[in-house]
């Protein structure tokens, strides 16, 4: 995975990227300065559906059943 950022990242630092109620946990192995930010590779280890918070199961009971 390829992503963009502001400020530089060391290989090997953990990231967490959460979007579209998935989660991907994995590494930087690149960085790379790009027109003034930095394009950042990512090694991806896992990747996995969001489970819901108990506010998010909270908000969903104060609906009533559907």
């Amino acid at each position: 995975m390829r992503l963009r950022t502001p400020l530089p990242l060391p290989c090997g630092t953990p990231v967490e990227i959460e979007a579209h109620e998935m989660l991907t946990l994995g590494s930087v192995c690149r960085c790379v300065p790009d027109k003034g930010s930095y394009t950042i590779g990512i090694q991806i280890s896992e990747t996995g559906r969001l489970k819901k918070t108990l506010m998010d199961a909270q908000q969903d009971g104060a609906k009533g059943p559907a």
